[in-house]
């Protein structure tokens, strides 16, 4: 299992209580974000939820992307 990057570039999440579905980041940044958790992270950090952010030439073992198939 690894940590997965998403297409978002970072910044902080509204603070507003309006719930937003697949909120979108800012079109230019300097950090990519990445969630979940990989093989190296302990059971509470294996979610979704978790949100984090790396400049996109980070390279880790534990950080991939997931493949979908579509029928």
């Amino acid at each position: 299992n690894v940590r997965e990057w998403c297409e978002d570039w970072c910044s902080d999440y509204r603070t507003s209580n309006q719930v937003i579905k697949d909120p979108k980041g800012p079109v230019v940044g300097t950090d990519r974000v990445y969630r979940g958790g990989g093989f190296t992270a302990s059971g509470s950090y294996l979610r979704s939820a978790q949100r984090y952010r790396w400049t996109p030439t980070t390279r880790n073992a534990s950080i991939g992307f997931r493949l979908v198939k579509i029928d």
